[in-house]
């Protein structure tokens, strides 16, 4: 069962776009190969299968290693924000990246250095063609994060301050007022009483 080191920032081209360098690695040897996941930032790989099986798969892993440190690597810092729109929908755009400018990028997954990413080709030229290119991209990317941050920033609602309620004194109400400020009625004369509804001695 071969163990072996690799860097762990080769093991995302080992392992390929959503899996498929390695799994085709692992159909064409019949075996198994156990890189590290999660937070496990170990450089080991482990090859579980046939021991001249699981040789042939080392040396061809080992051939894949040789082939990426020879190409000019250079590692530069992009804003981890833009990576999702580097990467694109089902990574579409970064591969069209690489295939314009005949590279490999390879994007960190190190939460150390999440910005970390690194270029690599054959032609020095073109790695910083494509360096330049992704500046540019991410130059472009955080003014419109930040236009598009102020935009909506202006557009928060403002607190409304309710003026205060102020008071209403009433004053010289006629509830307010006791009986001595009510003037007296005179000349008015008294009722007397009734006797009947026609008045007393009816006459006919």
């Amino acid at each position: 069962m071969p163990i072996f080191g690799i860097p762990a920032i080769y093991h995302q081209k080992i392992i390929g776009p959503r899996g498929a360098t390695v799994n085709q690695i692992r159909q064409k040897h019949d075996v198994q190969i156990s890189l590290p996941r999660g937070e496990d930032r170990s450089d080991k790989i482990t090859i579980q299968g046939y021991e001249a099986n699981a040789r042939a798969c080392a040396e061809e892993i080992e051939e894949m290693l040789a082939a990426l440190k020879s190409m000019v690597t250079q590692e530069i810092s992009l804003d981890a924000r833009f990576h999702p729109r580097l990467i694109g929908q089902r990574g579409k755009n970064l591969k069209r990246v690489m295939d314009e400018f005949g590279v490999e990028i390879t994007l960190s997954r190190d939460d150390a250095d999440p910005n970390k990413v690194v270029v690599a080709g054959k032609n020095e030229d073109s790695v910083w063609d494509c360096i330049d290119y992704l500046r540019q991209e991410e130059e472009d990317y955080l003014a419109e994060h930040q236009d598009r941050s102020q935009y909506m920033s202006q557009r928060a609602p403002v607190a409304e301050q309710k003026p205060k309620q102020q008071s209403v004194q009433v004053k010289n109400a006629p509830w307010q007022l006791s009986d001595g400020d009510f003037p007296e009625m005179g000349g008015a004369p008294a009722m007397s009483g009734t006797t009947g509804v026609w008045g007393s001695g009816r006459r006919f």
